[in-house]
């Protein structure tokens, strides 16, 4: 695992528990929005892992 992937598995957990804190106040929209930015930069950093 490179610094790459660490910053961008890092980046989809803050992402993630950002959505989780705005399903948990009802804000069901940014929460959504939340949660697929935060798939993407997953799915980022297990290209980076597999690839690189």
């Amino acid at each position: 695992m490179n610094a790459y992937t660490a910053l961008l598995g890092l980046v989809a957990l803050l992402l993630l528990h950002a959505a989780w804190r705005e399903r948990t106040r009802d804000n069901h929209r940014d929460a959504k929005a939340l949660t697929v930015c935060g798939a993407g930069f997953g799915a980022l950093a297990a290209a980076f892992t597999l690839f690189l």
